[in-house]
Formats: structure tokens, C-alpha cells, sequence
């Protein structure tokens, strides 16, 4: 700023105070959140939070680490850039985001008794699969998603556990942990993809596995799962688009109708659960409520983002019954 000589003032101290009373408004909505992890899983997913993690930066800065944290499990390892207000936003390699792909299908076929938690799960389908490595995505097969998973189980389920526990100490009140506060979590992901739609059903039962570790912390702990439909990817095609979103949809209404999960991890695990695998779970469509049709995926992801962001930073995110009120066909 320059002033009446026409110097140039180092720091406007209107300016200065503005900012100061902005940080502090952020700062108390922000103590107002539950702590929340958002997860997503393949490519959709990734999108979802790195636009939601330019938003929290815009808002926020850096201090939204404090209560939230983001992770995003995809079988590439390229990430997806935003040009924000702050410049451009991606997840971080190694700590919020994780590449499962790379995975030597052709040498898990040939000595698949040697995996016996890949076999249990797919062993039917394993002659289907393309007898290759898989290097850049899953090339919408479920089963591929649901093996990179599998393969990668000590590395996926070793971030949500530190992820939980990371919000579950943020929770302290002096030495008193207040334990009605709990943890929010959303999935995020495609059905009509291949990581996504095969990964995101045994990311929520892991992270219900890792709840039982919270103690009583555990009964406030709520699972929301966001999944985007083939609409929502205007102008791509696919053959299995159609197909993984069918298969999925009927997995899950199966779980959250009945539960009764059963799961097998390398680690030697084996995972019994009665429970749904969300608490509430929500379809979006690349179609509004008038028929207009969104531009692309990315657009749809945005407003994902910004929906995800409303139940976290308002009332509607203290509740386990939440809703997403936007005007998306869901």
C-alpha cells in the first residue's frame, strides 16, 4: 500500500487487523468441527479431496490439519493438481496420498496358493484377469481395485489407523479425552471405475475394525460414503462402467441391509463384522434435479467437495444422520 508521500507502506495495519479477526473466525469454526477423515478411493476419489483440500487451505491455511485428514488410495502414481487461489493444491506422496497400483498380477496368478487371502476373495475370477502388471490405474475391473487393495492391505489399513488415532488424540481436553465427540469419516470414490468401485466396500469395514481400538470413542464414530455414478462422466465410455456400478450397488445394499461382511487380509486378519459398512451412504449423479447435465467429472468431484465441506463445517456435521443438501440428484 503507498501512502500520502508516496512511500510504500511494509504492512497496512487495517489490513493487518482484518486478517488477524478473519484467523480468528477460522479459527474457532474450525474447533467447532468433529474431527473428520475423508478418504477416497481411485481416481474420482483423489479429485474429491484435492479439491477439497484447496478449500480447506483457502479457509484454513495449514491449520485444518488440526482436526481433518485426507487420504487418497489410487492405482497410479499421478496426482491430481488444483489451481487455487493459493496457487496449485495436490495430496502429498506418503502422507495423503498412496499409490496402490504396480501390482504383478501375472506372478500372483501363477503362485496364487501362496496368497490365500487374494484366493479366498477372487480365486473364481483370477483366469479373467489380464495377465499383466499393473502399472497406471485398473482399467475398470473391480477385481483388479479389490487385488490392489488386498496386496497393499499392511500399507492401506496401517494410514487409516494412524489417521484415526491422529483425531482421536486431537480430541483431548486437558488429560480428559471427550469421548462424545467422536469421528466422522467419509469414503468417497466411482462405482464405475475399477479401484474405487473394488476397494471402497473394505475400506469402510476396515476403518469400523479400527474403531473398535477407540474405546467407547467408537459408539460416536459415523461412516458417510459418497459414490459417484457413470453419468457423472460425460462423454467417457466404458464397457464395465454399467456392470461395476450394478455389482457394487447390490454389494451394498446386501451390507447395508444384512452386514454379516466376512474378509480374509494378508496380514493373517480374518474380519467378521454385523454391521453396515456406512451409516449413510449417497449416489451422485452428473444430472441435476432440471436434467442439465454437468460439464465433466471434474465438475461433479467439485461439488462432491463443497458438499463434504458443508456437513463438516456446519451443524449437520455433528450429526450421525447427516444430509447433503445440494443440488445434486443423490
Amino acid at each position: 500500500m503507498t501512502n500520502q508521500n508516496g512511500k510504500t507502506n511494509e504492512q497496512d495495519p487495517l489490513t493487518t487487523i482484518d486478517s488477524i479477526i478473519h484467523s480468528r473466525h477460522n479459527q474457532g469454526q474450525l474447533e467447532e468441527m468433529r474431527p473428520t477423515l475423508i478418504v477416497g478411493g481411485g481416481g474420482s476419489g483423489q479429485i474429491i479431496l484435492t479439491r477439497l483440500k484447496a478449500i480447506l487451505e483457502d479457509g484454513y491455511r495449514d491449520k485444518w490439519r488440526q482436526r481433518i485428514s485426507l487420504l487418497a488410495f489410487d492405482t497410479t502414481s499421478e496426482t491430481f493438481q488444483v489451481n487455487s487461489a493459493n496457487g496449485m493444491v495436490s495430496l502429498e506422496t506418503g502422507s495423503e496420498f498412496f499409490d496402490i497400483g504396480d501390482i504383478p498380477v501375472s506372478s500372483i496368478v501363477r503362485n496364487i496358493d501362496s496368497q490365500v487371502a487374494i484366493k479366498e476373495r477372487l480365486g473364481p475370477i483370477l483366469s479373467k484377469l489380464p495377465v499383466t502388471n499393473m502399472r497406471n490405474g485398473s482399467k475398470q475391473m473391480r477385481a483388479l481395485g479389490l487385488m490392489a487393495l488386498l496386496w497393499n492391505h499392511p500399507t492401506v489399513n496401517d494410514q487409516l489407523r494412524q489417521a484415526l488415532w491422529h483425531l482421536a488424540g486431537r480430541n483431548q481436553v486437558g488429560n480428559n479425552l471427550n469421548q462424545q465427540q467422536g469421528i466422522n469419516v467419509f469414503i468417497c470414490g466411482s462405482l464405475a471405475g475399477g479401484t474405487g468401485s473394488g476397494a471402497t466396500l473394505d475400506l469402510a469395514y476396515l476403518i469400523r475394525d479400527a474403531f473398535s481400538d477407540l474405546g467407547t470413542q467408537a459408539e460416536f464414530c459415523h461412516i458417510t460414503g459418497i459414490g459417484v455414478l457413470p453419468q457423472a462422466f460425460h462423454g467417457i465410455k466404458g464397457p464395465n462402467m454399467l456392470p461395476n456400478t450394478a455389482a457394487y450397488l447390490q454389494e451394498l445394499n446386501t451390507l447395508m441391509v444384512k452386514g454379516n461382511f466376512e474378509a480374509r487380509y494378508p496380514d493373517g486378519r480374518f474380519l467378521q463384522s454385523r454391521e453396515a459398512p456406512f451409516d449413510i451412504y449417497y449416489v451422485v449423479d452428473g444430472v441435476d434435479e432440471a436434467g442439465r447435465t454437468w460439464t465433466d467429472i471434474n465438475a461433479v468431484c467439485t461439488m462432491a467437495a463443497h458438499a463434504i465441506y458443508l456437513q463438516m463445517g456446519t451443524q449437520m456435521g455433528k450429526k450421525g444422520a447427516n444430509a447433503i443438501c445440494y443440488k445434486l440428484r443423490v
